[in-house]
């Protein structure tokens, strides 16, 4: 499992490496739950939200960084 600060060091990352890219907090919550639990499923039940609502989410966010 993907610890807290490792998770913050890629959050991190991400904004250098694609400044100027639009991320929202959803977004970055949402991939932060599913780095922390390494499963979608896992983070929607915590995040109380529909394993398709967190692929979308997730989905959303690779294309908001061009990834």
């Amino acid at each position: 499992m993907l610890s807290i600060d490792l998770t913050k060091k890629l959050i991190t990352d991400l904004r250098k490496k694609y400044l100027g890219a639009v991320m929202n907090i959803r977004q970055l919550e949402v991939f932060s739950k599913v780095a922390e639990t390494e499963s979608i499923t896992l983070a929607a039940k915590q995040l109380f939200m529909s394993q398709p609502a967190v692929s979308k989410t997730i989905r959303e966010l690779e294309s908001d960084l061009g990834i």
